[in-house]
């Protein structure tokens, strides 16, 4: 049977999410978001397109973000894949990283805690946005975008071409503001 990622290379299998992600520890949860069922021989295909060759560290990084948790570090993919290639260099994990997120296989994104983060760009079908405890770090992912609408007003109103959105919403869990000392109600700080 022919491959079908556009090489004579076969696409490997997949090893199962808990063999690709065991190691990686991290306070997210995952919303009810669909998620591409060929993310990976997508990715491998949008890599091989734009000219790159899928190396076997690539070929690692994409497994890992294909079972994986998301919103990984460039240091929890460079501990992760250590495991199965050693001799990885951090430098090559940051290097990956930022081509996967060129070549729009990957997104990155900054929830101001001193680290970017990366996790699988989905495209329309994966639009979300996310919620960012400050006290504990957990992040919860959200779909539900009001925000297509008013940027289609603003289009309207200012002329101007909207080409993408990104929301982070900042505040505390229900267990971290359970944990908390009681605090003055709407003291909401503003970035």
């Amino acid at each position: 049977m022919a491959p079908q990622n556009g090489s004579d290379e076969p696409v490997k299998p997949a090893p199962s999410g808990a063999a690709a992600a065991a190691a990686v520890q991290s306070p997210i949860e995952f919303s009810a978001t669909p998620v591409a069922q060929n993310w990976y021989e997508n990715a491998i295909c949008m890599l091989r397109n734009s000219g790159c060759k899928l190396t076997e560290q690539r070929r690692l990084i994409l497994l890992l973000f294909e079972h994986g948790p998301g919103h990984l570090t460039a240091q929890q993919v460079f501990e992760s894949v250590t495991r199965s290639q050693p001799d990885i260099s951090l430098v090559t994990v940051y290097r990956t990283l930022e081509l996967l997120k060129d070549v729009g296989v990957l997104s990155k994104i900054n929830f101001n805690d001193g680290a970017d983060r990366y996790e699988r760009n989905l495209g329309n079908a994966g639009h979300h946005h996310h919620l960012i405890c400050t006290g504990c770090g957990r992040v919860v992912e959200f779909g539900d975008c009001e925000i297509s609408s008013l940027a289609r007003k603003l289009e309207q109103a200012t002329g101007f071409t909207i080409d993408s959105h990104w929301l982070k919403l900042t505040g505390q869990c229900a267990t971290c503001r359970l944990a908390a000392p009681a605090s003055t109600p709407g003291t909401n700080k503003e970035e």
